[in-house]
């Protein structure tokens, strides 16, 4: 079976994607996640405009100083937060430059001087006293579709396709039972347990996106009676 095949059924209702937030970098010029490379930034950085606010920092600490080619800006990388444990608690806690018992404590004047207008001109969110994960760092990018009907259906008759909707005339019975069923791609109808995904194929655009589940669930109204199901 493939997107190509008939008949095809078409659905109005909600949709809700569980998404992660971790790899957004909303909140540059801090970074942890390198878009262009598919792949996480450990330990994460610190971007700056130029390697002089870095060196003005008026700190003990002197973090080394890189430079990213690919954007031409420069960069400290925040060297205590180095495992995936870590990563997971920092990137649930605000970042509060006034509390010493931080692992990344001594990032603090870093932190201020990053976040001042001087840095960045555009800049994301506000990175101070928020959690770098963003909202939701634990996102599967589950699919959960919700009060959804089948508001149409189409078939090809060998020579063109006819569509059929609640208000087309002499609607054949094996179409009329279909039109106005409920939809969801859960482990049972209406069970609240999705068995959809949403995959990214190209992980720095939002445009290009393909949703796999394991289960259909077409059923009657309000009552679930199951009509049509499918173990995929």
């Amino acid at each position: 079976m493939s997107l190509f095949d008939f008949p095809r059924i078409h659905f109005s209702g909600q949709m809700d994607i569980n998404v992660p937030t971790i790899n957004n970098t909303v909140n540059f010029p801090l970074s942890l996640y390198d878009a262009t490379h598919s792949k996480a930034f450990l330990p994460p950085r610190l971007y700056f405009s130029s390697s002089e606010i870095i060196s003005s920092v008026n700190s003990q600490f002197k973090p080394e100083i890189h430079y990213d080619e690919s954007n031409t800006y420069y960069y400290i990388e925040i060297l205590p937060i180095n495992s995936i444990a870590l990563i997971r608690s920092w990137c649930m806690t605000p970042i509060d430059v006034n509390d010493p018992s931080r692992p990344d404590a001594v990032y603090g004047p870093y932190y201020t001087a990053a976040a001042t207008p001087a840095n960045f001109a555009n800049r994301g969110l506000p990175f101070l006293n928020h959690c770098p994960g963003y909202w939701n760092m634990y996102g599967d990018m589950g699919v959960t579709i919700s009060n959804a009907q089948a508001s149409g259906i189409q078939v090809f008759n060998g020579s063109s396709v006819i569509t059929y909707t609640n208000t087309s005339p002499g609607l054949p019975d094996q179409i009329k039972s279909l039109l106005n069923t409920s939809f969801d791609l859960n482990t049972f109808p209406a069970s609240g347990r999705t068995t959809a995904l949403m995959v990214e194929t190209v992980s720095n655009q939002s445009v290009y996106a393909n949703i796999f589940c394991s289960r259909v669930n077409v059923s009657v109204s309000y009552t679930h009676l199951d009509v049509y199901k499918r173990q995929l």
